[in-house]
C-alpha cells in the first residue's frame, strides 16, 4: 500500500482549484481510494468532499490529470513527496509455504472425503440429535 497527492497545475474545470486537490491511497491489489479536498464554496452552492473508489492508479490519471496538467505526487514511507514512479511488485504468495502454527501440513485439497465418514456422536459433533433425544 502506498500514498499519494494529486495536484493540480492549472485548473482546467474551474472548481477544485490549483495544488492539492486530492489524496489518495494506492492498495496492494492496484486498487485506488481517492478522497477530494474541500470543502470548496462556489457561487452554485458548497461542494463537500467526496470519497471515489478507481480500479487502478491509470484511472485516476486518465479521469483527472487534463493532459498532465495535474500530476500524481507519491509519498515514501516517511511522509515525504517524491515524483511518481512505477510501483513495487506485490509479493507471490505462493513463493513461501505456511509455516503458521496449527497449519495441518499434511492436509492435501484434492483428497476425496467420504461423505459416511461421519464424526462420532460421543465427540460432540451431534449431541441431542440421537433418535428419541427430546428437545
Amino acid at each position: 500500500m502506498r500514498t499519494f497527492r494529486l495536484v493540480r497545475d492549472v485548473d482546467v474545470t474551474g472548481i477544485s482549484g490549483t495544488g492539492l486537490v486530492a489524496e489518495g491511497v494506492e492498495f496492494n491489489d492496484g486498487t485506488v481510494a481517492l478522497r477530494w479536498e474541500g470543502p470548496i464554496q462556489q457561487p452554485w452552492g458548497l461542494i463537500e468532499p467526496t470519497t471515489v473508489i478507481h480500479p487502478n492508479i491509470a484511472n485516476v490519471e486518465h479521469l483527472h490529470g487534463h493532459n498532465g496538467q495535474t500530476h500524481i505526487e507519491w509519498e515514501d514511507e516517511k511522509g515525504d513527496s517524491m515524483s511518481e514512479q512505477a510501483p513495487e511488485p506485490t509479493p507471490d504468495l505462493d513463493d513461501e509455504p505456511d509455516t503458521e502454527e496449527g497449519v495441518d501440513e499434511d492436509f492435501d485439497p484434492d483428497e476425496e472425503i467420504d461423505p459416511d465418514d461421519s464424526a462420532d456422536p460421543g465427540e460432540g459433533g451431534n449431541k441431542g440429535t440421537e433418535e428419541g433425544d427430546d428437545e
